[in-house]
């Protein structure tokens, strides 16, 4: 019973190291790159989506810059992300970010959409 005891308390403290150090480093947004923001004289950028398709193949906006991030489902439901950023919009939640890196982003669509849902991606130019 106390070598049962023992393993059980072993394997308790493994799992909770395990766990506290598996929180490190998960974040898909780099180093403060994108900061959501509230600015009232932001740019708005609102991505239009049909199946399977942005409206554009390239958006740029300017580092440092508030921007208004938003999309209109012109034909069935999608949303959409940056990974890199650590940006989502759906439909019924846009949002301001400031991007502080210049870069180019991937935009993905995030809602499984159909047969063309891998082929849903733009691309975000910071410059």
């Amino acid at each position: 019973m106390k070598k049962i005891l023992f393993l059980v308390t072993i394997l308790a403290i493994v799992l909770t190291a395990a766990a506290c150090g598996a929180s490190e480093g998960t974040s898909d947004a780099t180093n403060n790159a994108a900061v959501e923001t509230s600015s009232a004289d932001a740019k708005e950028l609102k991505l239009t989506a049909s199946n399977w398709a942005f409206d554009k193949a390239e958006y740029k906006v300017a580092v440092g810059e508030p921007v208004n991030f938003s999309i209109e489902n012109a034909e069935g439901f999608h949303a959409f992300k940056i990974k890199e950023l650590g940006i989502e919009i759906d439909q019924s939640t846009p949002k301001q970010f400031t991007i502080n890196e210049a870069g180019t982003y991937e935009i993905k669509c995030s809602i499984q959409c159909g047969s063309g849902h891998k082929d849903m991606i733009s691309t975000l130019v910071v410059e």
